[in-house]
């Protein structure tokens, strides 16, 4: 059986791409959606639903983070494998990306202080 993996889209009062563009800091917008895998994170500004894109904050990689553009579709078809060791036996297991179920809107600059 083979079923695609879907994320929930961030919500529906997300601002559109350049709605939040009036020329003050990114990192005092707001952020409105929050996705992870392991120790990488998407924060997300704004959302272009016709378009199923994201633009907002990312750190794929430790201290790499930079604002830019990505698809609901790149995110759904992230995954890294995770290993496990039974009886000798190792096996691998998917990890995929997550919404962030339990995420509260506050600034960029806010969700970047409190990582560290």
């Amino acid at each position: 059986m083979n079923t695609k993996y879907s994320l929930e889209r961030p919500p529906a009062n997300t601002p559109a791409f350049y709605a939040t563009d009036d020329g003050t800091d990114p990192y005092e917008r707001t952020v409105f959606a929050h996705y992870f895998i392991g120790n990488s994170e998407w924060y997300v500004l704004e959302y272009n639903p016709l378009e199923d894109k994201l633009f907002g904050w990312s750190e794929i990689l430790p201290d790499m983070g930079e604002l830019g553009y990505t698809s609901m579709e790149e995110l759904e078809n992230a995954v890294i494998y995770g290993q496990i060791v039974f009886g000798g036996e190792t096996s691998l297991f998917p990890i995929r990306v997550t919404y962030d179920t339990h995420w509260q809107p506050r600034s960029l600059n806010e969700c970047l202080k409190l990582r560290r």
